[in-house]
């Protein structure tokens, strides 16, 4: 056990080893660690991106049921309450899913209007969003409570009822419906890792809605209290705590306005922090693997070869270092004629004991001459040393053996009496002398030298500066040092702070710009050359108008100039150029600088490119828009379908009763005409609002490409030429054929029409996948690979006020005969109730490119081929017609009872069920409206469906928003007919669903 003792040589050398090892072990857990806050902040800014949406979509929500509200207040049936107003609410809640309830209730607090039907009298006088909107007069927004009506949790939001003289009559409220998984909610499920959640606070951090549910504490459960101190108190952050299903998450957290700016709650986003560091985690195990292999690598060399290679001669050393120590100044190694480090270790021992030997020498003889010159300097060395003691720096005496032989009071004081002690051990505490020691250097070539020290003591740390001189005797010869020691604390202090404040400037995530007082720039920092593209050798000396965009005026730059020469802070908004003539968009503030009278000298400039959050924000609000715009035109075609419904059908009827007169005919076919034009029309604005049916298939988008060649060829005219460019292997999509030749159709006559005089059209397909990189700059599109459609043209383009309303319905620069302004509308429509992406890319002069990005599907394409209509065919079976429009129920009984089938009506989803119920052993077929009060289509389907699931149906609606089908793409097995119709596709259609197997 000898060999493992501490003091063996070998001991030591694998010791020594482990020492080694250490600080790569430190290493490696300090970049683990920076790895994972690396990955915590690339994770924050993850979250940031959908955490900013969350808040956009809840202000919205809140934005919009105040409109609802405010709009309902104006409308005289609800004002007055009682039926007639919940059967309006009723209709209301039934196009707006989101919602749990809508109703009116008294000043004293009684429920007179409900969409959802009363089964008692209700009182919600004690309801805090009821007495705050009497109390406030304008919108309340109440906490999470389950409704007494509909049963189901919900945050109620109130509004006054006003009567003629301004006193509040009433209270005007809405459910929203927190159970409900909205599709932004699904979003977030999609674009965050497992076990992420998504919760909702109102002011109070009563929880409203969460998502998944699983993993939060429930509705209406209040926030753990201290959580929610630091929520209201820092408004956005992180932190970090385990959820109530046991998960460890990193919250990020955000207040969301409510109308009127009020603030309405909050919002917090989780992810499990195991899922970011699954990958830093696997990286530190890997490394400490390897590092834990090398260690025993070296363990087991170093206790092999140890003794041979190391441990004799460093006996044969240790021995003569013993000899020498115990005076024996002839004791020598005698290990030079060894080969490799031992034998110059060996020799510079035998060096080193000879020099010793004649310093021994030398220092007897110096110190007698000292002893001598002493003797004779009498009162010279008293004022001499009385000079040196009061001189305000430390000051020392070494003979040539480093030995300290004199210090004044303030060397003393300054490390302490270390007289007859060597420099390195005052100093250093070491017991050797030290590297680039000054006084050591002095003895080797005669000169000054200086260095700086750390010096640790009983007054603490603190530095010095040594300045070490050579001390010479009459004859010039080196006699011993003279060392001036300054304390430097004060003036390191400052210069670390300096340099720490460079550091920041220089790792500013921000530009900052130096200039004199006349603009003239003096410093940029690495932020500014890498946002703006001009090196900082290009930019020293030149004017920041050399970023000028030209986007602003003269008069704003005069502004700005005035405030700063005032002595005033400017904070603005610039559209600059970067050196390769693209704009970019910043937040600036420019600040003087003064010197100690006050005086300004410099201005700095701290500029924040926000190009990409700016674009964002344009997006959001241009989808917003659309969205209210398409709203708007799929309720309008809707109910337009329905009169076009019962137009196209009499008037058909009418045909038939006329014979044979040709004027009756002929106005007759121009009505029909007519009809049909509208119903172009709702069509193109029920694709624009995506309220229009789709039935998608797995789409080659070259072989459609193909098969419209020679069409657009003949539509644009032989005066453009018509090129395509297909790249082969291009994926499958997942897309409504019919639609997206509409999309291609619409976009090559617009690129006709922006070519007059003749032109070149390239249409192009080609794959491709977006990664993080391009999402960045487009963060509302989802990383995956893609199926692109490009459109090009080589017209007059558009510039960028045009750009961005070229997608509004209506919106057109052609003539008033030009064209209804609805192509690139509905194109927009179809595109994004396709789940696709569009953008848009147009200069003046420079013509226009249209790329359309489609989500690729691993499925092959399904092939093309169309049945051919079958001749009109009646029957004799039992028909229930459920439809609340009078003249489509009427026209759709006629055109059935006159092909033999026996029709049963209903006017409402509840009166099918009911007639179901009496006749459902009768009934071979239902013909159901979608949009039914009381109950919708779906609904009658499937509670008819239980009791008779062979049961065979046929939907009819001038759109179908959420019963038929999902997102308006119809499900496998359901027949469908769009509003209008004729008759002889209505009977068609009957009679293919009667036919078809169940």
């Amino acid at each position: 056990m000898r060999m493992l003792s501490p003091s063996n040589i070998r001991s030591k050398l694998i010791l020594l080893g482990i020492l080694a090892f250490t600080p790569v072990v430190l290493l490696t857990v300090f970049n683990y660690l920076y790895q994972r806050k690396l990955e915590v902040a690339e994770a924050g800014e993850r979250m940031t991106k959908i955490l900013d949406f969350a808040v956009l979509h809840e202000e919205g929500v809140l934005r919009e049921t105040h409109r609802i509200l405010a709009t309902l207040a104006e409308v005289p049936v609800v004002r007055k309450g009682g039926d007639d107003a919940s059967a309006f609410l009723a209709r209301l809640l039934n196009s707006s899913p989101e919602y749990a309830n809508f109703g009116v209730a008294r000043s004293d607090g009684q429920v007179i209007s409900s969409a959802v039907p009363l089964e008692n009298p209700v009182d919600i006088s004690d309801r805090s969003y009821f007495k705050d909107a009497l109390r406030t007069r304008s919108l309340s927004i109440g906490q999470f409570q389950v409704g007494r009506i509909t049963g189901t949790p919900a945050a109620n939001i109130g509004y006054p009822l006003l009567d003629r003289q301004g006193n509040v009559a009433g209270v005007i409220y809405a459910s929203l419906n927190l159970s409900l998984v909205t599709s932004f909610e699904a979003a977030v499920d999609v674009q965050t890792p497992e076990k992420s959640t998504y919760v909702k606070l109102d002011g109070n951090g009563a929880i409203l809605a969460s998502y998944p549910e699983t993993q939060s504490s429930g509705r209406g459960h209040p926030l753990e209290k201290s959580l929610f101190e630091k929520i209201s108190k820092e408004k956005k952050g992180t932190f970090r705590a385990m959820g109530p299903d046991g998960v460890d998450r990193l919250y990020l957290f955000s207040p969301y306005l409510g109308p009127l700016d009020v603030e309405g709650g909050y919002i917090l986003l989780g992810i499990p922090a195991k899922a970011l560091f699954v990958e830093v985690d696997r990286a530190l195990a890997v490394n400490m693997a390897i590092l834990f292999v090398a260690m025993l690598l070296y363990i087991s060399i170093a206790w092999l070869g140890g003794n041979a290679v190391i441990i004799r001669p460093v006996g044969v050393l240790a021995d003569a270092a013993r000899r020498l120590a115990d005076g024996d100044l002839t004791a020598r190694s005698r290990l030079g004629s060894v080969e490799g480090e031992f034998g110059r270790l060996g020799q510079a021992f035998d060096e080193m004991a000879a020099e010793i030997e004649r310093r021994q020498a030398e220092s007897r003889k110096m110190q007698e001459a000292l002893r001598i010159s002493a003797l004779q300097a009498g009162n010279e060395k008293a004022k001499t040393e009385a000079i040196i003691a009061a001189i305000g720096v430390g000051i020392s005496i070494q003979d040539r053996e480093l030995r300290i032989v004199y210090q004044n009071d303030e060397q003393k004081r300054l490390v302490g009496d270390q007289v007859g002690k060597f420099c390195h051990q005052a100093y250093e505490d070491k017991d050797r002398m030290c590297d680039g020691c000054p006084i050591a250097l002095v003895f080797e070539d005669g000169d000054v030298h200086t260095a700086e020290r750390r010096i640790e003591n009983d007054r603490g740390g603190y530095f010095v500066e040594i300045t070490a001189s050579p001390l010479k005797d009459s004859a010039g010869e080196i006699i011993g040092g003279v060392e001036v020691v300054r304390d430097i604390t004060e003036r390191r202090k400052v210069e670390e702070e300096r340099a720490r404040l460079a550091m920041a400037v220089e790792q500013s995530a921000d530009a900052i710009v130096v200039t004199d007082r006349n603009g003239t720039i003096l410093y940029v920092n690495p932020a500014f050359e890498r946002i703006t593209g001009y090196p900082r050798e290009e930019a020293v000396g030149k004017n920041p108008r050399i970023l000028r965009s030209g986007k602003q005026d003269e008069a704003f730059y005069r502004s700005l100039w005035e405030t700063v020469s005032r002595g005033e802070v400017w904070a603005g908004h610039f559209i600059n150029r970067k050196k390769d003539g693209s704009l970019y968009e910043e937040d600036a503030t420019i600040s003087p600088l003064r010197d100690a009278s006050g005086g300004i000298v410099n201005y700095i400039s701290v500029k924040r490119d926000v190009t990409h959050l700016v674009a964002l924000e344009n997006q959001v609000r241009v989808s917003q828009k659309m969205e209210a715009v398409g709203t708007l035109a799929g309720g309008i075609a809707h109910d337009f379908n329905n009169a076009l419904t019962g137009i196209v059908g009499f008037g058909e009827i009418l045909k038939i009763r006329l014979g044979n007169d040709p004027h009756a005919l002929s106005d007759l076919d121009e009505i029909l005409r007519c009809a049909e034009r509208a119903s172009l029309l709702t069509r193109q604005l029920l694709s624009f609002a995506r309220r229009q049916v789709i039935d998608p298939v797995n789409l080659d988008l070259n072989a459609m490409v193909s098969d419209m060649e020679k069409l657009v060829g003949k539509v644009v005219g032989e005066h453009i030429e018509v090129k395509t460019v297909l790249e082969k292997g291009l994926p499958t999509t997942r897309l409504d054929r019919g639609q997206i030749e509409q999309v291609l159709m619409n976009l090559c006559l617009n690129a006709r029409d922006a070519m007059p005089d003749g032109g070149r059209l390239v249409i192009e397909t080609c794959a491709t996948s977006l990664e993080e990189g391009y999402l960045k700059n487009h963060p509302y599109m989802k990383a995956g690979r893609y199926a692109v459609l490009s459109v090009s043209d080589t017209g007059t383009g558009m510039d960028e006020k045009t750009r961005e309303r070229v997608f509004e319905p209506f919106f057109t620069t052609k003539g008033p005969d030009k064209g209804t302004g609805l192509g690139l509308a509905v194109v927009y429509g179809i595109v994004k109730q396709h789940n696709g992406f569009i953008h848009l890319y147009s200069e003046p002069g420079k013509g226009t490119t249209v790329r359309i990005y489609f989500l690729a599907v691993d499925a092959m394409p399904d092939p093309d081929g169309t049945a051919p209509s079958e001749a009109i065919r009646g029957g004799n079976e039992t028909i229930l017609l459920a439809e609340d429009d009078e003249s489509v129920r009427k026209l759709t009984e006629r055109a059935l009872t006159g092909y033999g089938y026996r029709v049963l009506i209903a006017r409402d989803g509840a009166e099918a069920v009911d007639i179901f119920r009496r006749h459902g052993h009768e009934i071979a077929m239902a013909v159901l409206d979608v949009v039914m009060p009381k109950m919708g289509g779906k609904q009658v389907y499937e509670e008819v469906a239980d009791a008779s699931p062979r049961l065979k149906v046929l939907f009819l609606s001038g759109y179908s928003a959420d019963a038929v089908h999902e997102r308006f793409v119809l499900h496998p097995g359901l027949a469908f007919l769009q509003k209008p119709f004729d008759l002889p596709s209505l009977i068609r259609k009957v009679r293919e669903v009667l036919d078809s197997p169940c």
